[in-house]
């Protein structure tokens, strides 16, 4: 074997070598995303989120297939069915992403749902639907319905009179 085809044969092998050590310490490509998609008053319509078990901040993206002129209002919820949920986010102009707080709810696997209404109709159309499970450690200290917020939210009392801006 000539030096010149040893040297590129050890120069490709340290090549593939740094290769596959930088895939194995940095992984490979980007996360993957789960999305559903479906049909909500006419339009075609995807929803994203980050693959897995959900926590913190998390990124929520709704995309159309074609065009979203005729969207009047875009509601996204999530609750324990379809369409037995708690409202997170009504749209009324692109873009349709928004960033979901998930430690502001109990833990538990439900339905991001994502529902339509388009110009000049009064009802939403069907949802379209992803299971998702967020995990923020709230098991049972986040109230699970609106109705007990209540009583987790008594008004303070605080010293002297109140200060009104003019």
């Amino acid at each position: 074997m000539s030096t010149r085809a040893w040297r590129s044969r050890v120069g490709s092998t340290v090549v593939c070598v740094w290769v596959l050590t930088m895939t194995l310490v940095t992984g490979v490509g980007t996360a993957e995303a789960a999305s559903a998609c479906g049909t909500s008053s006419g339009f075609s319509l995807c929803v994203s989120v980050p693959d897995g078990v959900l926590s913190g901040d998390v990124p929520v993206t709704i995309t159309f297939s074609g065009s979203s002129v005729d969207v009047a209002e875009l509601h996204v919820s999530w609750g324990i069915t379809s369409t037995t949920t708690t409202s997170l986010l009504n749209a009324y102009q692109a873009p349709w992403t928004f960033t979901w707080p998930t430690d502001q709810y109990r833990d538990a696997s439900q339905y991001l749902n994502v529902r339509v209404r388009r110009k000049g109709a009064s009802a939403f159309g069907s949802p379209v639907w992803l299971t998702t499970t967020i995990e923020n450690g709230n098991d049972t200290s986040v109230p699970s319905t609106p109705a007990d917020w209540a009583s987790h939210f008594v008004p303070r009392s605080f010293p002297g009179d109140p200060v009104i801006a003019a």
